[in-house]
């Protein structure tokens, strides 16, 4: 239980929860690739939507 705690103490639970949020956003790219018919050069553009759709308005 006190590893635990300290784990959460030192940092390491955001750490592994903005690797989470990544992987959503990853997946949610991924699907947008996929909407569009798989075109490739878009990926960016994917991606910067995707973080806004996860993200929601509120990220500045």
């Amino acid at each position: 239980m006190e590893k635990m705690k300290n784990a959460t103490a030192s940092g390491k639970e955001p750490a592994k929860k903005k690797e989470d949020l990544t992987g959503i956003i990853s997946r949610t790219a991924y699907d947008l690739f996929i909407q569009s018919g798989s075109m490739h050069g878009n990926d960016k553009r994917d991606w910067l939507k995707a973080e806004k759709m996860v993200h929601g308005d509120n990220k500045k």
